[in-house]
């Protein structure tokens, strides 16, 4: 399916919702142990992940890149434990197998992406995360290992949207200046990076020139990566704000 470029929040749910009832790029079964504190990927699905970053890196090339990306973690029925316990304990252990992969996946993608242009792409994917426990198991009543390393999976679901043009800036200043981060920074953009704010062309009052020059990024709840809803606020040389982050 295509996702919606630079979708506003309302338009990323619809988006989400749709792209659920697709079928998976991806699945992800088999764990190198079956711990309830920590679920470790075998090297078999850690390769798997690894094509499919590979995939996802290639297609910033072409005219529709992969735009989103949904992760559906799942756990099998858990016999040891009864009532809200077991719930509980499946249905947080099939958001933390999400998010394992969503962090290998990330990881690798970051890797991957050398370009400036790559790196950009990146940055601007969408993520969701979804844990349902053991609702909806493949095997209902599993009589194997195998099958119960199959309801204990993640899936992995991703959606393409048209490739934004490329003179268009990703982020800019509310006069226009590019923004972006410290030439030396890696991974997944950070409120620590060292964010400019470059050829702002904003006269203050007076004969003074006033322009942009850095951000200060404002968090978004606990997480300290920028995504496309954290508010950012660009500071003169003094350290006054005038205004917000605009991504273009």
């Amino acid at each position: 399916m295509l996702f919606p470029y630079l979708a506003r929040r309302a338009e990323r749910a619809q988006a989400f919702y749709r792209l659920s009832r697709d079928t998976p790029d991806l699945l992800v079964h088999r764990w190198a142990q079956y711990q309830s504190d920590v679920p470790s990927l075998s090297p078999e699905e850690i390769a798997k992940i690894e094509a499919m970053a590979t995939q996802i890196v290639v297609s910033f090339a072409t005219s529709f890149p992969v735009r989103a990306v949904l992760l559906q973690g799942h756990a099998d029925y858990d016999h040891l434990k009864t009532g809200a316990a077991r719930e509980e304990f499946e249905l947080d252990i099939s958001g933390r197998r999400a998010r394992a992969v969503r962090d290998e996946l990330r990881q690798r993608i970051d890797r991957h992406a050398r370009s400036a242009h790559e790196a950009t792409m990146a940055y601007m994917l969408y993520w969701q995360l979804q844990g349902f426990g053991s609702k909806r198991r493949v095997h209902t009543m599993p009589k194997s290992e195998q099958q119960r390393a199959q309801n204990r999976r993640v899936e992995v679901f991703l959606a393409r949207g048209a490739r934004p043009r490329a003179h268009t800036p990703v982020m800019t200043c509310p006069h226009g200046g590019t923004v972006t981060r410290g030439p030396f920074a890696t991974g997944q953009p950070s409120v620590h990076h060292g964010w400019l704010v470059v050829h702002c062309p904003y006269q203050g009052p007076g004969e003074a020139p006033s322009p942009c020059v850095t951000v200060r990024w404002l968090p978004n709840g606990p997480s300290l990566v920028i995504d496309p809803d954290t508010v950012g606020l660009c500071l003169n040389s003094h350290g006054i704000s005038q205004g917000k982050v605009v991504i273009a």
